[in-house]
């Protein structure tokens, strides 16, 4: 009898080592997933933010070679981790020399700045919050000839 005993005393403990092992699995999916998740959506709200800032230069080149009376709406998805107050058109120290006013950054809070560059002089101003945002881009035949973007500057 006392072999018979042992052999179920041995086979409990195996059963309860194996769910051990199996529960301890599910904890080490459970705690990396979050993590896994918050990571997929950095990389979203880059891609987001990147699309963004081209669709803008691109649309600032389109409006500058068009010329005088040119405009045109865009729509910018600016994301929830966007930094208004670090984000800037133009140039972030709004420099007199407009030829150096052609880079456009959109900060990303956690992940830094993502810039594209004009090949036109830009000014301007991104909105204010985040979210879906309808972008005015105007040429300015001022002197200097240049792009606005959401203000009359």
């Amino acid at each position: 009898m006392p072999l018979i005993f042992s052999r179920r005393a041995q086979a409990n403990i195996e059963t309860v080592a194996i769910f051990a092992a199996v529960a301890l699995m599910v904890v080490a999916v459970a705690v990396s997933l979050p993590s896994q998740a918050q990571s997929g959506e950095m990389v979203r709200q880059k891609s987001n933010a990147q699309s963004t800032v081209d669709l803008l230069t691109s649309t600032a080149d389109e409006i500058y070679l068009t010329g005088d009376g040119a405009s045109r709406q865009i729509w910018a998805d600016m994301p929830d981790s966007y930094s208004p107050s670090d984000s800037f058109i133009g140039n972030d120290n709004a420099s007199a020399n407009w030829s150096q006013r052609k880079v456009v950054s959109i900060y990303l809070n956690g992940l830094g700045d993502v810039i594209s560059t004009s090949h036109a002089p830009l000014c301007g101003n991104w909105p204010g919050v985040a979210g879906k945002w309808r972008i005015n881009v105007t040429y300015n035949s001022s002197n200097p000839p240049h792009v606005m973007v959401n203000s009359n500057c």
